[in-house]
């Protein structure tokens, strides 16, 4: 399995917002992309408790680089995901993408 850490810095002060407002929407995201490929896609959201503020990161689980291509490719193309990624835009600063391959679980 592959882990997908989408690392965002929000605008001082409105990093509590930007994951309150992802929450709200991520349900419903998450089951469209996961309806329209027919794979469930293990997800959470987290903010920082140290390092730098205002940091939220949003981790989803695939099955590999191929198959996160193809949330991609699926993710952007849904309205509810559009709509949502309007909405939450003008809360960032800046972000980025890690790929990490989990190794073992417990």
């Amino acid at each position: 399995m592959i882990v997908v850490r989408m690392v965002f810095r929000a605008q001082f002060g409105r990093g509590g917002a930007y994951a309150a407002r992802f929450a709200e929407h991520n349900p419903q995201i998450m089951a469209e992309l996961d309806r329209t490929l027919g794979v469930i896609h293990p997800w959470r959201v987290l903010t920082d408790l140290s390092g730098d503020i205002d940091t939220v990161v949003i981790e989803v689980g695939v099955a590999s680089l191929a198959a996160w291509e193809q949330v991609r490719g699926v993710l952007f193309t849904l309205p509810v995901f559009q709509a949502a990624a309007a909405e939450l835009h003008g809360l960032l600063e800046s972000g980025h993408r890690q790929f990490w391959t989990v190794v073992t679980e417990g």
